[in-house]
């Protein structure tokens, strides 16, 4: 069969071919082509892009006894949306999330089910595209630069695998999973020099310090706002200016009103390292820890995302700096606290009595190790080693395939 000028389950086709033998229980649709018609559909018109898409494929067999699609080697430039809604309605609305600028390079195999459950559906799809893609995360439109990974479509799941794609212009690389029907998402992910500007500018922050951040994160997100986050991971800021970001900006004059000097509270302090835990929006850290030339802070905070609030403490080692004498009650003199509540954008700081630091800090804090390891779970894709070296005279971070390091 050959046909011009079609439309099938509301996909319209410019032309399609097909060799197919239909029977009472199996229809075999063998050696298809189509080339598809994209003058009206949503995605090209937003963005551009070709106005027909090709796509091939060695089989698509219905099979009514077990209920099922088989599809063989389907491969193409096309939008997968369109494609998919020919055969599996349902699993092209979840496909349109996606949302391609152009028609990416997709090959797929397997098999769909078509009785309700779907219990022997296990399609996958591999995708590829220099061309953008937008995707929405926690309120905000995300421009996805180059994406390409495997998509696979399972009865009660989707999973995509081997995610690689660019972002605030690092590298971000990972893994999804969607349950059917919800709108949850369970995932790992770990990035590569992202950009903190873009970042602040994506979601609404008034500055846009520098830097850039590198980290991994295992999470879940059981709805589709900040308040359904839960996760665990870490980061490391490089050449930024620590005490330009909103958080830490109004921490300057008062370390240099309690230094009696201005100069020390404004010293470049452009590296910084944590662990972090994420609980339904609220993140907490017990290791922050960052340095000038002369000052090493570590600290620990929580911060509560979808208010956007926060409470930190702050402890700086001073000793040594300028000859100051303070706090004669060894081993923590020399040393200052400070505490800081309030908006993230600017939150108000006061220097407070000292305490003792968690053990998390402590070494940090009043003999900074050579070398650490940080734990994380193994296995799973997206997963990496992180090896962290803090140097007593600067933390910069070092990038390599499969390891975040901090060297000296």
């Amino acid at each position: 069969v050959e046909a011009t000028d079609i439309a099938f389950r509301g996909v319209p086709a410019r032309r399609a071919r097909v060799t197919m033998e239909l029977n009472r229980n199996l229809m075999d649709f063998r050696d298809g082509e189509v080339e598809f018609d994209y003058r009206n559909y949503p995605l090209r018109q937003a963005h551009g892009g070709p106005l027909t898409g090709h796509a091939s494929v060695d089989l698509i067999q219905y099979d009514r006894g077990k209920s099922v699609v088989n599809v063989r080697n389907l491969k193409g430039e096309a939008w997968p949306a369109p494609i998919v809604r020919t055969f599996a309605p349902k699993i092209a609305d979840r496909l349109e999330s996606y949302g391609f600028h152009s028609n990416p390079g997709l090959v797929a195999d397997g098999v769909i089910g078509i009785r309700d459950g779907r219990p022997k559906q296990d399609l996958t799809v591999r995708f590829g595209t220099n061309h953008p893609a937008d995707y929405d995360f926690l309120g905000t439109t995300l421009r996805l630069d180059s994406p390409r990974g495997t998509v696979r479509v399972l009865a009660d799941k989707v999973r995509v695998s081997d995610l690689r794609l660019g972002l605030f212009g690092g590298l971000l690389r990972g893994g999804l999973e969607f349950p059917m029907g919800a709108e949850s998402i369970t995932g790992e992910v770990d990035w590569t020099s992202v950009s903190l500007p873009s970042i602040c500018r994506a979601y609404g922050f008034r500055t846009e310090p520098n830097g850039r951040l590198t980290g991994r994160l295992d999470f879940n997100l059981d709805r589709r706002d900040v308040s359904g986050l839960n996760g665990d991971g870490h980061v490391a800021l490089e050449g930024g200016e620590l005490f330009e970001v909103p958080i830490f900006g109004p921490l300057s004059p008062v370390i240099s009103a309690v230094l009696g000097n201005r100069k020390a509270g404004f010293q470049e302090a452009s590296d910084a390292f944590c662990t972090f835990g994420i609980r339904k929006g609220i993140f907490s850290t017990l290791d922050f820890a960052t340095q000038t030339s002369s000052l090493v802070f570590t600290g620990d905070a929580k911060v509560d995302l979808p208010e956007k609030t926060m409470q930190m403490t702050v402890r700086m080692n001073a000793r040594g700096l300028l000859g100051v004498l303070t706090l004669p009650l060894r081993p923590f003199y020399g040393m200052f606290q400070f505490r800081g509540t309030g908006p993230i954008e600017k939150p108000d700081w006061d220097n407070v009595m000292f305490t003792s630091p968690p053990e998390q800090q402590e070494k940090t804090l009043l003999e900074p190790p050579k070398a650490r390891v940080v734990p994380q779970r193994q296995g799973g894709p997206g997963t990496r080693d992180v090896l962290e070296r803090v140097d007593a005279r600067a933390d910069v971070v070092a990038v390599a395939e499969g390891q975040v390091a901090q060297v000296g």
